[in-house]
């Protein structure tokens, strides 16, 4: 009976995100006029257009059970090799960032695949390393872009009046949702994350999934910066830092759990747009860059608090 309820209320918890963000956007809708104006709307799309493709990857890491804190030093570097490339390459410019961003994701995927290094150290030291190669190739000062054709990737329009900044995250979106419900690879995800000695049994080659999934991180981070690149026309060093914790914020709030196999692309998007819901309101409250830092952390202990499914884990390390 005990566990019978522990299963109901934890089935409920992960209507928690969806709750959250109605209560939210009502609080802020009714203290603030402006809040759901089309200015503001198209605010929250842009905050939230980056930070949606980076936990699309995200989720795929955290749902196998491990986690990438390299994402964010892997969209600075992105960013700066695809604002070195637009004096040669215009508009094209974006797709060195993006082969960049996967061959980065491949290397910590072999890394850890290779060597069996814990994917948070791995990819923590790798953070460093990244950062301080950007910080290199930067030589300490951003990288200013002057091509319309490269800005137009993210100012422009291909679709009606969809801005091409809003359309991008929608088709990541949909692509991720459909390799993660239609495809071996994405099914195969879920089984590592729920038990991964088991998965091996079961005919998956776990080893090459973990690899692709990095992989598939790796390039949506470079996706990621050099569409940033695009939009403020230039690189900046660190560019990428927030987004790291962001992501894997929006991911767990979203309902993945951090030991894998719960979860996936369609909650990741929830957890995205309540971070950038949240991130709006507190914009409109007046508070500091520290204060919101601070709002994130308790959003995010909460919501690991919630969706952690206690049953797998007779104990706590």
């Amino acid at each position: 009976m005990e566990k019978e309820k522990t299963i109901i209320s934890y089935e409920l918890m992960q209507y928690l995100p969806i709750a959250i963000l109605l209560v939210l956007s009502i609080f802020f809708g009714i203290q603030y006029e402006t809040f759901f104006s089309i200015a503001n709307l198209y605010n929250i799309l842009r905050q939230a257009s980056f930070l949606m493709i980076i936990s699309m990857g995200m989720s795929f890491v955290i749902l196998m059970g491990s986690i990438d804190a390299s994402v964010g030093a892997m969209v600075t570097l992105a960013g700066a090799i695809s604002a070195l490339a637009v004096p040669f390459m215009g508009w094209a410019a974006i797709f060195p960032g993006i082969l960049a961003g996967a061959l980065l994701g491949f290397i910590n995927g072999l890394i850890i695949v290779k060597w069996k290094i814990p994917s948070f150290l791995e990819t923590l030291a790798m953070m460093g390393a990244l950062d301080g190669i950007a910080l290199i190739v930067m030589k300490s000062s951003p990288i200013n872009i002057d091509c319309k054709a490269y800005f137009n990737i993210t100012g422009g329009s291909l679709i009606g009046n969809i801005p091409n900044l809003s359309l991008i995250p929608i088709v990541v979106v949909l692509i991720c949702i459909y390799i993660g419900r239609r495809t071996h690879f994405g099914r195969s995800l879920y089984v590592i994350g729920a038990n991964e000695r088991v998965s091996h049994y079961s005919g998956i080659n776990v080893r090459f999934t973990q690899l692709m999934a990095f992989m598939v991180c790796g390039l949506l981070c470079g996706l990621a910066g050099s569409l940033e690149a695009s939009l403020f026309e230039a690189a900046c060093p660190y560019m990428g830092r927030d987004l790291m914790m962001n992501s894997i914020a929006a991911v767990v709030i979203g309902g993945t759990q951090l030991t894998g196999g719960v979860g996936g692309p369609i909650r990741t998007i929830f957890g995205v747009i309540l971070i950038a819901i949240l991130s709006s309101g507190m914009n409109f409250m007046g508070l500091t860059t520290a204060s919101k830092e601070i709002a994130t952390g308790i959003v995010m202990i909460a919501a690991v608090a919630a969706n952690m499914d206690r049953s797998r884990m007779p104990f706590v390390k």
